[in-house]
């Protein structure tokens, strides 16, 4: 079972914003370690990470997952 964190919003920012992987930790304030647990997947990723990623996004932390055709 793997996380469903929409890497796409993570990866458009980058581009636009011409960011390293690097910057792109720093600016949220988060370890690059971190950062590789959301890229593969990984359910160890703590919410304050998801937090300050939504933050740098402009977005509410829900944006930030994949709807799974979960009816609300």
């Amino acid at each position: 079972m793997k996380n469903d964190v929409n890497l796409a919003l993570i990866t458009t920012y980058m581009e636009k914003n011409a960011l390293t992987e690097t910057e792109f930790c720093k600016k949220c304030n988060i370890s690059p370690t971190e950062f590789n647990l959301i890229y593969k997947g990984s359910l160890e990723v703590d919410l304050i990470t998801l937090f300050k990623i939504a933050r740098l996004l402009k977005i509410q932390v829900h944006e930030l997952f994949i709807n799974n055709g979960a009816k609300q």
